[in-house]
């Protein structure tokens, strides 16, 4: 057998964080206190399965987007929003007259997840876009295509919530980070 789970962990070596600095995609498990600014400063390696699951969706969000951009799309996207001492990095997955954001579980969705929605919802605004759809391939016999399965709308005021609710998890951050460096 050829061991390929260090080339696998190599993918997804964890880069250091630095406060004050956020990903939107992370913005959910923060926000609903599923992760203490101490966890997130120490940023654990994911197990062998999570790795190799992150692989095979960057994979999959590729080949859509290398499908998507021939239509028209803008791919991937990022800005920076600033909001006090912190800045909320996003990127799109793609976006034509409004944002799409492309979802890979392998079993074909419902409807869109949680914090699928709640990522789309911060995108609507830092894109400063109206609506956001949520997607999945799903590929049959004689088609390739992308079922919605979610969509959400843009809110303004919803969106300065889940900053102030960042930033408060920014200052017990810097504080933590303190702790740490002495």
């Amino acid at each position: 057998m050829i061991d390929l789970t260090k080339a696998l962990y190599n993918q997804f070596e964890p880069k250091k964080r630095v406060p004050g600095r956020y990903n939107a995609s992370e913005l959910y498990g923060i926000v609903k206190g599923y992760v203490s600014a101490r966890e997130y400063l120490r940023q654990e390696k994911p197990d062998t399965l999570s790795c190799f699951r992150m692989w095979q969706g960057r994979w999959k969000h590729s080949q859509v987007q290398e499908l998507l951009g021939p239509l028209g799309y803008t791919i991937e996207p990022k800005v920076e929003f600033a909001y006090k001492d912190i800045i909320l990095v996003g990127k799109a997955d793609a976006i034509k007259e409004n944002g799409m954001e492309i979802k890979t579980s392998n079993e074909v969705l419902d409807r869109a997840k949680d914090w699928h929605r709640f990522q789309a919802k911060l995108y609507c605004t830092m894109f400063q876009k109206e609506t956001w759809q949520i997607v999945q391939p799903v590929v049959t016999k004689n088609r390739v295509g992308l079922k919605i399965i979610g969509r959400v709308e843009r809110d303004d005021q919803w969106f300065q919530e889940q900053l102030e609710t960042l930033y408060q998890f920014h200052l017990e951050v810097k504080k933590q980070h303190g702790m740490e460096k002495n």
